[in-house]
């Protein structure tokens, strides 16, 4: 006969506990950095709330530290920049067709320009304002290919004509 203890099943994992540690310090320093971030972009434009940010400094220079803890050392350039990607929402990939290209050439572009107007950066100022009016030509001709569309496939009716008087 089987020993009982034969019989239990066990879970074995190649990730050690110092790997399994850091990853959580990586997505427990995501959400604050992501909040601090989106805070700051709305106060730039004017709306936000500019009494969080010290707050949300903290949030995140705690969520840094505890990160360190874990790994050693501090998140590596791909880790703040996976943390910061917008195009984490789409789980199975950013819709790739030509209005959302031209949708994210804007906001890139806009993107651009605010945070060179911050520190006075004209060259990457204009080049954020290339970038946007980039993204706007792609939506224009889109809108103006289905408007043209549109209107050829509507039946225009022809004029009434006048009824004869009696």
């Amino acid at each position: 006969m089987t020993d009982k203890r034969d019989l239990e099943l066990r879970l074995v994992s190649s990730t050690s506990k110092s790997e399994v540690d850091e990853e959580h310090a990586r997505r427990r320093l995501t959400w604050p950095l992501r909040e601090l971030t989106a805070n700051l972009l709305r106060t730039v434009r004017g709306a936000g709330k500019p009494y969080a940010v010290a707050e949300q400094i903290f949030a995140v220079a705690n969520a840094l530290q505890e990160y360190r803890e874990a790994a050693g050392c501090w998140p590596s350039e791909y880790d703040i920049r996976t943390a910061l990607d917008r195009d984490a929402r789409w789980p199975e990939g950013k819709p790739n067709d030509d209005m959302g290209y031209g949708i994210d050439e804007m906001v890139d572009g806009s993107l651009q320009i605010a945070a060179s107007q911050l520190v006075g950066q004209m060259p990457q100022e204009a080049a954020g304002r290339h970038q946007l009016f980039e993204g706007l030509k792609v939506v224009e001709d889109i809108r103006a290919k289905n408007w043209a569309a549109a209107n050829k496939s509507r039946k225009v009716a022809a004029p009434r004509k006048a009824r004869p008087k009696l």
